[in-house]
């Protein structure tokens, strides 16, 4: 959720505007281009100076200078975060808005500075460090009470999609205003976290689904604008416990832009930077609207991107625009590019203020508190008053009582006259002239129906009551539909050959719920029977456990190996039913696609004279198309439901099938012990490290444990700030390969 003002305020219209902040970070290279480009990082300058070619003459301008706010060149991670990053970092913490934006070509290292490298603690980017910074400045509060959520989307050819959410497509997802006149996205999965690891398990969870593909110029290319959003909330143990500080801290990775005769992209690649192309240049278009102070009108909902980021661009956020360059002179002109627009983003003014709110449950808590306080002023002025029994809580029965006999002898006559203390006394009384007028209606009613021998509604007078004579026999059950039979007595059930009374089976031979319980018992023991107790046909050698085990599922574990099996066949047909529903999904979803194409050209070449008019004439074609869309959209929503229904049961059978195979096995380790004895350990050379490994608990540790744990301790004795980062990025490993993820594969495997 975003937390901003009511409109993106416009440059020139608020004395508490600040600049966006413009940082350029040029990529290290050994072919840097020398006397093409020069960057001076004291003066905060880039020169630029393009080759004007062969002609003799060119009015064309082919020298450019640049300022910022800061030019790095040849910097680390660490250098870059706490020389420029950090401040937005800070403002987030304070209850600012914030936006941190890498921009530049592809290839120039956009997402190594916000994400970094998960090899190496050094090379982390600016998520992680950030996160680390704000977790540690949080715990180290006691005064404070923080709440944490995050979120992490991406914009693919613009859709958008939640990048932690593994259903596939997002199309539930939506851009809305909120009442607080800021944007967010609905239906966008917000996480709630408390821990430094928490938020980098998540983060790199859904940095692996991101859309990434291969060209010539980079091995792994993101295909896709990611926004990584963190949702702070701040609240004061001491002070005013209503006041709510909210913020938002904005982590975007950019897509580069890109030049297709020089990635050599073709088929959904092409599409893809087409895709990227158009959001940038409509980025563009939105920034040089907020700088024209004679605009009316900013673009924001030219695209997503930009409705998402309006809170960023004009807005109320304190923004940092991080522009990466590739520092070679064959990427000159896109170098150029990239500084034109940092230096149109300087321009823009945004206004940022800190989000204070009152939480609605500290609110009440805080009126309660006041009510009494009042309450206790007004009781020490009745007694000043000598206004004596005037009470302003809320009366107890004993009260009411002897207040509804003074109501009942006023209106009889017996009480000439009540005394209104104040108007809590005089609603009571009116609640007690209703109850007596209720009562009295009552009584009459009553009267007459005895008097003239009238029946109640519903029926004869007195026939609930024969039909209970009629059914004594035993006791009922009531029952919602059908008829009852009532219970037997505990001496009807028949009995066997021995004289003792039999309890009822299920088609298993299980004891029924019913039964006394003791075949229920004799078959509860039955599987520690066949455990322990070893068959006469196995052999006695000690054989492997692997030979024993293909023994002991045919034998004493067959009863559990065929729940595994008709568990494995449900899930093999979930799975099926998964990629069947996905699969209709996507169709309905390309049909729409398809027909809103087909809508937008019959507007473009048929209604464009009738724009003016507030309606006009469709064709059967276009009557078609809408029927279509409306349909395909009721069978994609139905589908759409199923497909997480069964996802949610997939989910649960794999719980279910791992509970059951362990158990499985805890089985067969007794199974195998009982049959073959322990083993022998005798002639055996001592191994090393054999020792056993104690937990904090006192427990032995499997091995996996104990390995876990050194490694813990192996991690904390060197450096304790990068445990969570180690622990998040521990099973990562990336492909370099170059194949398609996230998106960007889907759809490509939906165009082979």
């Amino acid at each position: 959720m975003a937390y901003a003002h009511k409109s993106a305020p416009r440059a020139g219209k608020d004395s508490a505007k600040r600049g966006v902040t413009v940082v350029v970070r040029a990529r290290p290279t050994s072919h840097f281009a020398h006397g093409s480009l020069t960057l001076l990082p004291d003066e905060n300058k880039v020169d630029l100076k393009l080759d004007g070619g062969n002609e003799l003459v060119n009015n064309q301008t082919t020298g450019f200078s640049f300022k910022y706010n800061r030019v790095l060149l040849n910097a680390s991670q660490d250098t870059l975060y706490n020389s420029v990053a950090h401040e937005c970092v800070e403002n987030a913490y304070k209850g600012f808005n914030a936006t941190i934006m890498a921009y530049g070509q592809t290839g120039s290292g956009k997402t190594f500075t916000m994400v970094g490298g998960t090899q190496s603690y050094e090379h982390r980017g600016v998520i992680p460090r950030a996160t680390n910074w704000l977790f540690g400045m949080m715990n180290g509060r006691s005064d404070m009470i923080y709440t944490v959520r995050l979120s992490y989307m991406e914009i693919y050819n613009e859709q958008m999609f939640d990048l932690l959410d593994n259903i596939g497509r997002s199309d539930h997802m939506q851009i809305v205003d909120d009442n607080k006149g800021g944007v967010h996205v609905k239906g966008l999965t917000h996480v709630l976290v408390t821990t430094e690891e928490e938020v980098l398990q998540h983060f790199y969870t859904g940095e692996s689904n991101r859309s990434v593909a291969r060209h010539s110029l980079n091995e792994e290319s993101s295909r896709s604008h990611a926004i990584f959003t963190l949702h702070i909330s701040a609240q004061s143990r001491i002070e005013s416990a209503e006041k709510v500080i909210l913020s938002k801290l904005n982590l975007v990775d950019l897509a580069g832009s890109e030049r297709v005769k020089k990635t050599d992209t073709e088929g959904a690649g092409l599409e893809e930077a087409k895709f990227i192309n158009r959001s940038l240049t409509y980025l563009e278009q939105v920034v040089v609207a907020a700088t024209d102070k004679n605009r009316d009108h900013i673009p924001f909902r030219q695209t997503k991107l930009t409705n998402i980021l309006r809170d960023s661009i004009g807005g109320n956020s304190a923004t940092l625009l991080i522009a990466t360059i590739w520092a070679e002179k064959l990427h000159l002109e896109e170098t150029l590019s990239t500084c034109r627009f940092a230096a149109r983003m300087m321009r823009v003014q945004n206004t940022p203020s800190q989000n204070v709110h009152q939480d609605p449950a500290q609110l009440l808590i805080k009126y309660e508190r006041e009510i009494k306080q009042l309450k206790a002023e007004l009781i020490m002025h009745d007694t000043l008053s000598s206004r004596s029994g005037v009470t302003y809580d809320e009366y107890t029965e004993q009260e009411k009582d002897g207040l509804k006999t003074t109501v009942e002898g006023y209106l009889t006559g017996q009480v000439e006259d009540i005394e209104l203390v104040n108007l809590r006394h005089m609603r009571e009384i009116l609640s007690c002239t209703r109850s007596i007028v209720s009562e009295m209606r009552t009584t009459v009613e009553a009267q007459l129906r005895e008097e003239y021998d009238l029946s109640a509604k519903g029926g004869a007078k007195g026939s609930s009551a024969v039909q209970r004579e009629a059914g004594t026999q035993g006791s009922e059950e009531p029952s919602e539909g059908g008829f009852s039979v009532g219970i037997a007595p505990g001496d009807a059930k028949p009995k066997d050959d021995t004289g003792l009374p039999q309890s009822p089976k299920d088609g298993d031979g299980r004891a029924s719920p019913d039964g006394d319980g003791a075949e229920m018992a004799d078959g509860a023991d039955s599987l520690d029977q066949t455990v322990l107790v070893p068959p006469s046909a196995m052999p006695k050698k000690r054989i492997p456990r692997n030979e024993a085990y293909e023994i002991f599922k045919h034998s004493a574990g067959g009863e559990m190996q065929s729940e595994v099996n008709e568990k494995q066949r449900v899930l093999i047909q979930v799975k099926r039913d998964i990629k069947n529903q996905g699969d209709i999904c996507n169709m309905n979803k390309g049909k729409i696609e398809t027909m809103n194409r087909l809508l937008k050209q019959k507007e473009a070449q048929e209604h464009s004279h009738d724009k003016d008019q507030e309606t006009y004439v469709i064709d059967e074609e276009e009557y078609h198309a809408m029927k279509t869309i409306k349909e395909c959209k009721a069978e994609y929503r139905v589908k759409f439901e199923e497909l997480r229904e069964r996802k949610s049961t997939q989910e649960r059978l794999n719980v279910e099938l791992q509970n059951v195979k362990e158990e499985m096995l805890e089985t067969f380790d007794k199974w195998y012990l009982a049959e073959y004895g322990p083993e022998p350990t005798s002639g055996r050379a001592p191994e090393p490290n054999t020792k056993p490994v104690m937990g904090p608990g006192g427990d032995m540790l499997d091995p996996d444990e104990a390995f876990q744990q050194l490694e813990v301790q192996r991690i904390m004795d060197k450096d304790p700030d990068s445990f969570a980062f180690t622990m998040a990025t521990k099973d990562i490993s990336k492909s370099k390969s170059g194949r398609p993820t996230g998106a960007a594969a889907r759809s490509r495997s939906r165009k082979i």
